[in-house]
């Protein structure tokens, strides 16, 4: 358990198939609203949903963390009209001290991770996962990926037979650009780029849809970025080319997406409010 794949606690061969989608490929969505509980004074980012929509996992930066760490989170809510409640930080995967953590994705039944990790002696950000034995449970040891070293942003298909990154920004102006890596003999291989959405700009924060027919990304031009969609009519055929997704009523930036419903209705994002603080807010659609 812990290792570059994604474990015994995965059965690719039985694992169900994607929810039925209910809200079409490209139908607009309606005015973003602020997730009660999902709001800080600190950077709050990369908020992964379950599939109930009741738990999330995310990542937040500054006190009580530090002034740049960053730690991995987990926070409930009984229903998805009630607020969040945050939870206990994940230590074992970072503690903001020896390791930093950020960026969690997680297989659908929660036993196995896949997260940036950094230690706090090294510049370098590279992809760990890690397995654990029920959900109640902490986490073994966390490993590296070795396909992606210098790779970010993590985001695992629903069916965990996808994970998308892109590169790591490294300082030197070097543009970030989404990429795929597919898990080939229990292990994830080298990532290959997306050349449909690469630009001369940043693409960023890729989250795709459960049936795999939509890839949200944010689009950044300096600090400033938007949310992009591209979509597809199968798995196995390539994404078109990308289209703006008008998350009307929200001024603020930069957008970056964390989830989508598995049922294609409803979209995460985070954002910075006018107030200065962080937050996650979620835009609907109207099904079928």
């Amino acid at each position: 358990m812990g290792g570059p794949d994604l474990g015994p606690n995965v059965d690719l061969a039985n694992s169900p198939p994607a929810a039925p989608r209910q809200c079409a490929v490209g139908a607009p969505f309606a005015t973003p609203r602020i997730v009660s509980g999902l709001v800080d004074v600190t950077a709050l980012e990369d908020a992964r949903f379950t599939t109930d929509e009741l738990t999330t996992y995310y990542t937040l930066y500054g006190p009580p963390v530090g002034n740049i760490a960053s730690m991995i989170r987990s926070a409930h809510r009984t229903s998805v009209n009630t607020p969040f409640v945050a939870g206990p930080f994940i230590t074992e995967l970072g503690n903001a001290s020896d390791f930093m953590a950020r960026g969690p994705t997680l297989s659908r039944d929660q036993l196995t991770i896949y997260f940036e990790r950094q230690a706090s002696t090294s510049p370098t950000w590279a992809i760990y996962t890690a397995s654990r034995a029920s959900i109640a449970a902490p986490f073994d040891a966390p490993t590296a990926v070795p396909a992606l070293a210098g790779y970010a942003a993590p985001f695992l298909s629903d069916d965990g037979l996808r994970l998308y990154v892109q590169n790591s920004d490294d300082g030197t102006g070097t543009y970030t650009h989404i990429f795929v890596s597919a898990l080939s003999n229990g292990a994830f291989g080298n990532p290959v780029l997306i050349a449909t959405i690469s630009s001369n700009d940043y693409e960023r924060t890729p989250v795709e849809s459960a049936d795999g027919l939509e890839l949200f990304f944010a689009h950044a031009i300096s600090s400033d970025s938007n949310v992009m969609v591209v979509s597809r009519t199968d798995v196995s055929q390539p994404f078109g080319a990308p289209t703006l997704v008008n998350l009307q009523g929200t001024s603020s930036s930069p957008r970056l997406p964390t989830w989508l419903s598995r049922n294609a209705c409803r979209l995460y994002f985070s954002t910075t409010l006018s107030d200065g603080t962080s937050a996650i807010l979620v835009a609907e659609r109207s099904s079928h």
